[in-house]
């Protein structure tokens, strides 16, 4: 994975999920202890009861630094090859954006309560969407001390 600088050999490995199959939802976490993450996650999200297929990883390591003001998301396989790449504006504070429709490219629809299945998070009433593009870590939607890349969605294979 990697940001706006476009670059396989810039990117960073995501770790602990292998593959993502076509429709699914994963969250990828930048932190060293994804055990603890994922449970401050779940508890902030879903007050504390992991959804049936909830999916997260990590990242860790210099050279990624996502951006509030806008920036992308480029996920390569082990080639190097791009899988997918998103491009998002400026983030609004409390809210993801949707990509239900699993565009690439330039991403600046919001999230919204009750719209391709957004809710309010159980923590502090943030809008957080099953699929969503990612957020920037410097203003991820809890504010903790960890940052999340996003929840990523494939497309569903033509």
């Amino acid at each position: 994975m990697d940001d706006n600088s476009n670059s396989f050999a810039a990117s960073l490995a995501l770790l602990n999920v292998t593959s993502i199959a076509p429709g699914q939802s994963v969250i990828f976490a930048e932190t060293s202890n994804l055990g603890t993450t994922q449970a401050l996650f779940v508890n902030a999200w879903f007050g504390g009861i992991t959804p049936a297929g909830f999916t997260m990883g990590s990242y860790s390591g210099p050279g990624i630094g996502l951006s509030t003001g806008g920036d992308a998301v480029n996920i390569y396989n082990a080639a190097g090859t791009l899988q997918a790449n998103v491009i998002f504006g400026a983030a609004t504070a409390g809210r993801t954006f949707d990509n239900a429709a699993g565009l690439t490219g330039l991403i600046s629809q919001l999230s919204t309560v009750g719209v391709n299945g957004a809710f309010l998070g159980s923590a502090d009433g943030r809008i957080g969407s099953p699929s969503v593009v990612p957020v920037p870590a410097a203003a991820w939607l809890l504010g903790s001390a960890f940052g999340v890349l996003g929840i990523f969605r494939r497309r569903r294979a033509a």
